[in-house]
């Protein structure tokens, strides 16, 4: 679990189950962490002599079922703008874990601390980090940001990357279907699978339930092993 100061800076609530989510920002975490209540909240988190003045700059603004967060941006102009200075946020979203959710970040580490009902996770250079798997049908795509997935529900997983390498951990007890596709990255897996079917074959230990991943890159790695 992610360990965090408890000075919040700003909170904003919002009346949304299954929201949509796009982040905008150069060098703040973001961790996905379960609501209180089935409301939507976004918690901006911090440390340092100038966070208050990011958080309170911050614009997060709705727009039907989509939530929009931009943060980092200054009127010092683009030198400051890349300049980080002594503050230190986290950005926290909290959904319900029956939610669907869809999150698209631009720069920002992501972490998925919480089971949802499905996601689907779109980054460019951040790296993503999937603590608790969803249990329905989800997507995760990544330009060169790396993929972490803690797999421990059966379900549908497809995962798409340019340069960022994938790692899949998948908990005992799971068969696994691969249907897997690079370029010019390398295909690892610790769990033997089928060359027939691409799907691990079923033991002594398997539950009958089944971890279906599909997975396409370019260059990026693929690896697959048990948790």
């Amino acid at each position: 679990m992610t360990t965090f100061s408890t000075n919040i800076l700003r909170s904003e609530s919002f009346d949304l189950v299954n929201p949509e989510i796009k982040i905008e920002c150069r060098w703040s975490d973001v961790v996905v962490m379960e609501s209180p209540d089935p409301q939507c909240h976004i918690e901006i988190v911090g440390e340092g002599s100038d966070s208050q003045e990011f958080a309170e700059m911050a614009n997060i603004a709705q727009s039907g079922n989509r939530i929009k967060i931009q943060i980092d941006k200054r009127k010092g102009g683009i030198k400051e703008f890349f300049n980080r200075g002594s503050s230190n946020l986290t950005l926290f979203i909290k959904v319900p874990v029956s939610a669907v959710v869809k999150i698209e970040s631009v720069s920002a580490d992501v972490t998925v601390e919480q089971s949802l009902k499905s996601a689907h996770f779109t980054t460019v250079s951040g790296d993503l980090t999937i603590i608790k798997s969803p249990t329905g049908k989800s997507s995760i795509t990544s330009v060169s940001g790396d993929v972490i997935a803690h797999v421990s529900t059966p379900g549908d997983f497809s995962f798409k990357t340019v340069s960022g390498d994938i790692k899949v951990f998948v908990a005992p007890g799971f068969e696994v279907e691969v249907d897997s596709n690079t370029v010019s990255g390398d295909l690892r897996s610790e769990i033997e699978l089928s060359s027939q079917s691409g799907s691990a074959g079923a033991n002594s230990e398997s539950n009958g339930e089944v971890v279906k991943i599909k997975v396409n890159t370019v260059s990026g790695d693929f690896s697959l092993a048990r948790s």
